[in-house]
């Protein structure tokens, strides 16, 4: 054995229990402030050091800045910068999202209390009591929904006929107008040759026959579909009355083509 390692073994088994560390910490902590290396005040001759020889500050600065480019100023890049503008744009348009997705919520919860405000009122129009459960609720719900779809396609059906029977009263006035207006035409031809009894007279009265006829047919069509449909708009009253009009002046003109001859 060598007598080096002797002489630690020695002094290794002579030397006493050290203190603990949290007693050591103070006198540490003063010589890290001092500067010095730091040693437990009670610590025995060949006891390990617990602190790392101090450095002076002035060899650390030395050292950290021995590199060149430690005195060039750092360049911060882009993606360093927090207030770039993009990342500010960035930032509005995802503040601008939030707001319209606090808005949309918004609205969404009013519809909520709206829809339920009107399943409470319609709940308690129907004589079903507030502690109601939630299954009752929902069927009455559902009824009543079925209930209102119903009502309006039906309303809707008959909105449509009646929209269909007055265009067909339109195109019938439009019609009897039409006749008007020949009607009126021939009488004035009549007018001008009233004794003479050739092929256009006799054309003339069998046109104002057949204008007549027409016109009867039309006015009868008419009534008809009133009658079938059970309807009365205003519209469709005001063409009726213009068709039938319109075959009482047909059939007058004729009887009078008639009588002239």
């Amino acid at each position: 054995v060598e007598p080096r390692a002797v002489h630690e073994a020695e002094a290794h088994a002579q030397a006493p229990e050290q203190l603990p560390v949290r007693a050591l910490l103070p006198s540490l902590l003063d010589a890290s402030a001092r500067g010095t290396e730091a040693e437990a005040p009670h610590a025995p001759m060949g006891a390990p050091s617990l602190w790392p020889p101090a450095v002076p500050w002035e060899e650390e600065e030395q050292e950290a800045c021995s590199d060149p480019s430690c005195d060039e100023p750092y360049a911060l890049e882009e993606g360093d910068i927090a207030d770039s503008p993009e990342e500010r744009a960035e930032i509005a348009r995802l503040e601008r999202e939030l707001r319209e997705e606090d808005e949309r919520i918004a609205a969404l919860e009013a519809q909520l209390r709206r829809a339920r405000q009107l399943n409470a009122e319609a709940a308690g129009g129907r004589g079903c009591p507030v502690a109601c459960g939630a299954s009752e609720a929902l069927s009455e719900a559902s009824t009543a929904a079925s209930s209102n779809a119903a009502t309006a396609s039906e309303v809707q059906h008959w909105q449509e006929r009646a929209q269909a029977l007055e265009r067909d009263l339109r195109c019938e006035a439009a019609v009897a107008l039409d006749v008007q207006d020949r009607i009126h035409w021939l009488r004035a031809q009549l007018r001008r040759q009233p004794g003479r009894q050739d092929e256009r007279i006799v054309a003339v009265r069998e046109l104002l026959a057949r204008l007549a006829d027409h016109a009867e047919a039309v006015a009868a069509s008419s009534s008809r579909a009133l009658q079938t449909s059970g309807l009365r708009h205003p519209s469709a009253a005001v063409a009726f009355d213009a068709a039938n009009a319109a075959a009482a002046a047909a059939s007058a003109a004729a009887s009078q083509g008639r009588g002239g001859g």
